[in-house]
């Protein structure tokens, strides 16, 4: 593998992995593989983990796999493959149409409340709740809060609100977005990350809605 497809381990970390070209062609090498993942390293010292989706059931299915990935990632990246009435090119497992889902229903309150507090975060840090302005009189008539402790509430909220939805958007990408396949730049990779990161919990269940309505209609 390492001798004669070093291209296709290049084509692989791009579309799987989300590398650039450069990264991606720094003496790939495959180094392990399980029924789930290839290990990959390029530069000597770098180390990738490419899922295999779905695993692998047995090693007989290992040349099928690499087969199937290699074509997608060529497919991906819009690289034709050359073939002949001799030596046909293999014709890949089709691969599911991952994509995005917006928010919907209850999705919609826990969203609200993220970018509620963002928003506060912002206005408490441009000067809008400095005393005598229209909003920090407004804090303070109708919800009976000054505006300096409103400050105080923000900025101790950002440390554990950044850092439960950078864990959550984290976790979405290791449990969902890379045993699928899904590249971490492409345009649907970034939209779930997003997503994600600006609402939790919610986007792990329309993934996963998304995915068993694929597999209900064989992915078309």
């Amino acid at each position: 593998m390492n001798k004669d497809h070093a291209t296709d381990l290049q084509h692989m970390l791009q579309h799987f992995n989300g590398l650039s070209a450069a990264a991606a062609s720094a003496n790939p090498q495959l180094v392990d593989m399980d029924l789930s993942s290839l290990t990959v390293t390029t530069g000597s010292t770098t180390t990738h983990t490419i899922p295999i989706n779905p695993p692998m059931a047995t090693w007989n299915d290992r040349r099928q796999a690499l087969i199937d990935m290699t074509m997608a990632a060529r497919a991906a990246l819009g690289i034709v493959t050359p073939s002949d009435d001799h030596h046909p090119a293999p014709t890949p497992t089709p691969t599911p149409n991952y994509h995005y889902v917006p928010p919907s229903g209850a999705d919609w309150p826990v969203l609200g409340g993220v970018l509620l507090y963002f928003a506060c975060y912002a206005l408490a840090h441009t000067g809008c709740f400095d005393d005598g302005t229209v909003l920090a009189g407004a804090l303070e008539t109708y919800a009976g809060v000054a505006a300096e402790s409103l400050r105080w509430v923000v900025d101790r909220m950002l440390v554990p609100v950044v850092g439960v939805h950078a864990a959550e958007m984290w976790w979405f990408r290791r449990t969902r977005l890379a045993p699928a396949g899904v590249a971490m730049t492409s345009r649907v990779g970034l939209m779930w990350q997003v997503s994600c990161f600006a609402e939790g919990f919610r986007s792990f269940g329309r993934w996963d809605g998304m995915v068993e309505g694929l597999k209900g209609g064989k992915g078309e």
